[in-house]
């Protein structure tokens, strides 16, 4: 629903899993890949908050390193349903090493998202506009930690500019994985 409110929305949406995860009261948590012990923290206590208070509430994220891969596993401990928005193919997951972590988020009842169709070649430039996806499926777009550059804040400027609620956590004043928070 929340797709068809914004101006460049993906014409065609490939989903492994349930569907469904899509139509939830959703909050985008985003963030560096080289998160710190403190942004580990975070996404666990936030999202377990968020779990308790609204109960079929759904974790979207990008399934990257770091903050990304974090929050999936947050929400999957605190029982909630958890969506991983790709920046490649389908059944395909990237990085790898999340391989498993997919699997488990569709098996709980989550889904793995993505725009690009098995003709797309993996080359890196899918990120910043699988971030607008990320942006515009959640009501809500929470930046744990990002340097002052991080494509985070690229997640975090489409969810402004598509009215959606942007949230930041702030951090060290000296700690550069706070720059972009802060």
């Amino acid at each position: 629903r929340l797709l068809r409110e914004i101006d460049d929305y993906p014409i065609v949406l490939y989903v492994c899993g349930n569907v469904e995860a899509l139509s939830r009261p959703s909050v985008a948590f985003v963030g560096t890949r080289k998160m710190s012990a403190y942004g580990q923290r975070m996404c666990e206590e936030l999202v377990s908050s968020l779990k308790a208070a609204v109960p079929d509430v759904s974790i979207v994220s990008g399934l990257a390193y770091g903050v990304d891969g974090a929050s999936h596993r947050a929400a999957l401990m605190a029982g909630a349903t958890t969506v991983g928005v790709l920046a490649n193919t389908l059944p395909s997951v990237t990085p790898v090493a999340n391989e498993r972590l997919a699997a488990e988020m569709v098996a709980r009842g989550g889904a793995l998202v993505t725009e690009l169709n098995s003709q797309s070649k993996q080359n890196g430039r899918y990120f910043i506009p699988r971030n607008r996806i990320i942006a515009a499926v959640a009501e809500g777009t929470l930046v744990v930690e990002s340097p002052a550059n991080g494509g985070s804040l690229s997640t975090a400027r489409a969810a402004d500019g598509y009215s959606r609620a942007v949230f930041a956590i702030p951090g060290r004043i000296t700690d550069s994985r706070s720059e972009g928070t802060n």
